[in-house]
């Protein structure tokens, strides 16, 4: 029945524009009893090297890791499910998925609409262009006439429609890098985490990485708005931060320099 009201209000809500979930006032304070209950923590993601992807069938990265470890603190396994970044909050409400964790900005509608954990990455948007234009796309300002793209309901597509009016979102964040090398974007705007990572592979070596001073950014996870499982999985990740386990994992990746201390 809870499944049902959630999916309901989160249809409601879609015909009507409006992403504030709360306002179908959905009681979400059984979430952790359904969870342990079940077994099972469910993970919605999208396929993000070297944070959240699979290899064959079987899934890795650096959240992917430390989730597991989470679910060993807390005696519950971790599923992971591949969902439509853009429709991220949707799927967490109609019960789809129990969190989002896949190398999310922490945002204030993103706060506003779900219950965030304490943050433990840092991150930044950064600029991908062609190699033979990272002079022409060097500014911020530069941007407004560029062909932009940028994955559907990522902080980076925020940035995109504020800045060109050629802005057009995509499916996925790999998708970035089919445009510009197919010549259909002049610009891709994501996350230097992910940038970087597929940077080094040879099939984009025609690509280059532009800092154009977007701020700084947190990475979070995202529960449903007071659901009680965002408290029992801070407590883990406490724990594991407290342990050294976090820190050995993003080591196993090459990301020990971005972790935020969790205390």
């Amino acid at each position: 029945m809870k499944k049902l009201l959630a999916l309901i209000c989160s249809l409601v809500l879609l015909a009507g524009g409006i992403s504030m979930f709360s306002a179908c006032g959905a009681d979400n304070s059984k979430d952790w009893e359904e969870i342990k209950e079940r077994g099972t923590l469910v993970v919605g993601c999208t396929i993000f090297k070297p944070i959240t992807y699979q290899e064959g069938t079987e899934w890795k990265g650096f959240d992917v890791d430390v989730a597991r470890a989470v679910g060993d603190k807390l005696g519950v396994d971790i599923q992971f499910q591949i969902i439509e970044w853009g429709k991220k909050v949707i799927e967490l409400n109609s019960g789809n998925v129990d969190c989002l964790w896949n190398g999310m900005t922490i945002t204030d509608e993103l706060q506003e609409q779900t219950s965030v954990s304490v943050p433990y990455m840092k991150n930044q948007q950064v600029v991908i262009v062609r190699a033979a234009d990272k002079d022409k796309y060097d500014t911020q300002e530069e941007l407004k006439n560029a062909r932009i793209v940028a994955e559907s309901g990522s902080a980076g597509a925020a940035f995109g429609k504020e800045m060109s009016e050629e802005f057009v979102p995509v499916t996925t964040q790999l998708d970035i890098f089919t445009n510009l090398t197919a010549n259909t974007a002049d610009v891709g705007i994501l996350d230097s985490v992910l940038a970087g990572y597929y940077l080094e592979e040879e099939a984009y070596s025609s690509l280059e990485m532009v800092d154009v001073g977007f701020e700084e950014e947190q990475y979070g996870i995202a529960f449903r708005k007071g659901s009680p499982a965002k408290d029992e999985v801070n407590k883990a990740l406490k724990e594991l931060w407290a342990e050294g386990k976090i820190t050995e994992i993003a080591e196993n990746y090459g990301l020990a320099d971005t972790l935020i201390a969790i205390e």
